[in-house]
């Protein structure tokens, strides 16, 4: 026999009620799946409007838009791990610091941008002309940026990282040496 309660309730209705507030909450609560579902289509989204504009001609703040090309790419490639995005962010960025004057404010971004792109994929690839090339853009970076400068710090910080990658890779001494020096 039921027992119906003050509110009019049946009791054989409140072993249903996990289940139905469970489909409620589906029902209005996105799921984190979905959110990331929703993130990657605008990151794509994104992606796709840049490259279209780029192939306006005589496109006003070229730089600019690879700039953020490259970087949309750069954070698909860190979020999904596709190689041709790590390539396609470098090659864009490469264009962006040739098209950018060296009196540009912006100039040592792109080029310190480019740097940790190719440090990331000497990071996934362990090839040793991406590490020589991000040593030399954190170096160039470097006399860019004197001594004093509020980011010098952290180049020379990116700097070190990539001088004592050969060592974490092998383990040999000297180049532990030549990374501290």
């Amino acid at each position: 026999m039921e027992t119906t309660h003050s509110i009019g309730l049946q009791v054989s209705t409140f072993v249903h009620l996990p289940r139905i507030l469970t489909n409620i909450q589906k029902s209005i609560v996105p799921t984190e799946a979905s959110y990331a579902n929703e993130q990657e289509r605008k990151l794509d989204e994104q992606i796709a409007e840049k490259e279209k504009a780029l192939k306006v001609s005589g496109i006003q703040n070229r730089e600019g838009i690879l700039e953020e090309l490259s970087e949309d790419l750069f954070t698909r490639y860190k979020t999904y791990g596709s190689l041709n995005d790590i390539e396609e962010a470098i090659s864009h960025q490469r264009e962006a610091v040739r098209l950018s004057p060296s009196w540009n404010a912006n100039h040592v971004t792109l080029i310190a941008n480019l740097a940790t792109y190719v440090q990331a994929r000497f990071d996934r690839l362990g090839e040793e002309k991406d590490l020589e090339e991000s040593i030399e853009l954190f170096s160039r970076l470097l006399q860019l940026q004197p001594l004093g400068h509020r980011h010098h710090c952290k180049i020379l910080n990116n700097l070190g990282n990539s001088l004592s990658s050969p060592f974490e890779r092998h383990g040999d001494l000297e180049d532990l040496i030549r990374s501290i020096q």
